[in-house]
């Protein structure tokens, strides 16, 4: 027998008697509490105990000069050291009697409830290291048989895929995969709770193209009565003048021209339109505010539009252009192209007329203004060889008629074609389009409802009405 055999069999029967005389202690006071337990043999349970845990350290650092037979040893010296256990009360290091036996029932509940991690360690991490790292000193990788390796794998492989006892499964055990997808119904796997969703803000509701605001001047005023100039005739008497012959006659005289204006007036009207809203819908959605508010202006712009056009001048009606009393007509001349040519000519032999139709066309004041399904029969319109007139789908051009551009309004009626100096209109504002909020409208302050009201105050003239052309286009 080696010395290394005999070192451990010597400690092994020392841990055996110092074992068995603690356990005599320890059944002898099986349901004794601590207090009463004589002190001499308190201190001797506690003597017998660390005597007890100094020999397994010895043996646990002899094991590995034991090989093999050294483990059977200290596998044997564990197996009784867990059979004496198994009937006590309570462990090394309790208290004895009821307090003793809770404190066992404690520690076994907490042993049943441990983690996997927990099992890890205690079960099979720890008895390694206590094996090869006996008192925190490592032993060389040389002197690690290739069986307790295999072994430790083994053990790894065994906790793993065991039921472990009350314990679930690794399997069962492991967290449900966290995912990144917005799943309310799955909160407890999805993170996507914690997503704050973009909110888009623009609402893009359908308008008309308002175009002819663009044409006319505008001016302000802070005046509610606009008095303008309202021109009427003119008479162009210039010609060539010879030399005076006499001075009692009437020879070289020079002739007189002129023309006539008038003071006229207006007065500005009120275009506006409201909405009721909740406070409700205000606090909560405060975004909303934008979206009413752009919706009561375009409103009021489309209301502007229409007034200058159709409006019949009585009330607080705009007086429009097409309800203009003096402006110049033009004959249908059998097609659309033949009467938009005919207009133009007309547009040049009015003595309304400034601004020559020649002159560049950042110096004009001169366009057409149409309802779209004319633009689209002008646009449509072909030869006898089904050719476009007017360049066809694959023109990129703007619509121009005989060089003259075309703007197209749906406030214009369908059928009739409008052609105009448009600096003879003037729009005069008063009051750009403003928003105001309100609770003072009927019962609306007990209902905590709110009055989003979008009002604008303008006056509309023309100067020269004979500088306005129409003709109709059927």
């Amino acid at each position: 027998m080696s010395e290394t055999a005999v070192t451990l069999e010597s400690l092994t029967t020392a841990f055996r008697a110092v074992d068995g005389q603690l356990d005599a202690l320890l059944q002898r006071y099986t349901d004794t509490p601590d207090e009463k337990i004589p002190v001499d043999d308190r201190k001797e349970i506690s003597r017998l105990n660390a005597e007890a845990a100094k020999i397994q350290g010895d043996i646990n650092e002899a094991t590995f000069e034991g090989g093999v037979a050294g483990i059977s040893q200290q596998r044997a010296v564990r197996q009784q050291q867990l059979a004496n256990t198994a009937g006590r009360v309570f462990s090394y290091g309790a208290g004895g009697g009821q307090q003793g036996h809770s404190q066992a029932v404690q520690q076994a509940q907490a042993a049943a409830a441990k983690t996997l991690g927990d099992r890890f360690v205690g079960e099979v991490l720890t008895p390694y290291l206590e094996r090869y790292a006996p008192n925190g000193r490592t032993v060389p990788t040389d002197r690690m048989p290739d069986s307790d390796a295999l072994q430790f794998a083994a053990s790894m492989k065994s906790l793993v895929h065991s039921p472990l006892g009350s314990l679930p499964s690794l399997q069962a055990a492991a967290k449900a995969l966290i995912t990144g997808s917005y799943d309310l119904t799955n909160a407890s796997t999805s993170a996507g709770v914690y997503t704050r969703p973009f909110m888009d803000t623009q609402v893009e509701l359908p308008r008309r193209e308002l175009m002819l605001r663009d044409l006319v001047k505008e001016m302000t005023t802070d005046s509610d009565v606009i008095w303008y100039p309202k021109f009427i005739s003119r008479t162009n008497n210039a010609a060539v003048v010879a030399e005076a012959t006499s001075e009692s006659d009437s020879s070289g005289l020079k002739p007189k021209s002129i023309f006539d204006l008038e003071v006229a007036s207006e007065t500005v009207k009120t275009i506006a339109n409201w909405m009721p809203i909740s406070r409700k819908a205000l606090r909560n959605a405060p975004l909303i505010r934008q979206t009413v508010d752009d919706e009561l202006r375009a409103n009021v712009e489309e209301a502007l539009e229409d007034e200058m056009i159709g409006g019949d001048g009585t009330g607080e009606h705009f007086l429009g252009i097409e309800n203009l009393p003096d402006v110049t007509d033009v004959a249908f001349a059998g097609d659309i192209k033949t009467t938009l040519r005919k207009m133009l000519t007309a547009a040049r032999k009015t003595p309304a007329y400034i601004l020559s139709v020649r002159e560049p066309v950042n110096r004009r004041a001169i366009a057409l203004l149409l309802h779209p399904d004319d633009v689209e029969e002008y646009d449509l319109d072909q030869d006898a060889e089904l050719r476009y007139y007017t360049g066809g789908p694959v023109t990129l051009m703007a619509p121009y008629a005989w060089g003259v551009p075309i703007v197209q309004s749906e406030a214009v009626t369908a059928g009739t074609a409008w052609m105009a100096d448009w600096s003879v209109f003037t729009l005069y504002d008063r009051e750009q389009t403003t928003v105001r909020m309100s609770d003072s409208h009927a019962d609306f302050f007990a209902r905590n409802l709110i009055a989003v009201l979008a009002e604008g105050v303008w006056a509309f003239t023309c100067k020269r009405q004979s500088a306005v052309i129409k003709a109709p286009l059927s």
